[in-house]
C-alpha cells in the first residue's frame, strides 16, 4: 500500500511549482511515483532521495 503526499513544492528552479503529488511507500522512504512535476523535477527529485538515502545493497 502507498499514500500520496499533496502539494509538495519542487525547489529545483525559480518556478516553485507547489502542486506536485508524490506517491511514496508505507514507510516514507521510497518515491514510488512522481505526478505534475516536470522531467526535470521528476529526475531532481529521484535523484536527490537517491543521494539522501541510497539503496542497501
Amino acid at each position: 500500500m502507498t499514500k500520496t503526499v499533496t502539494d509538495v513544492i519542487c525547489p529545483f528552479c525559480g518556478t516553485l511549482c507547489d502542486d506536485l503529488e508524490v506517491e511514496v511507500s508505507d514507510d516514507g522512504k521510497t518515491i514510488v511515483d512522481i505526478y505534475n512535476a516536470c522531467a526535470i523535477g521528476a529526475e531532481k527529485l529521484n535523484k536527490r532521495l537517491e543521494e539522501l538515502m541510497p539503496q542497501k545493497q
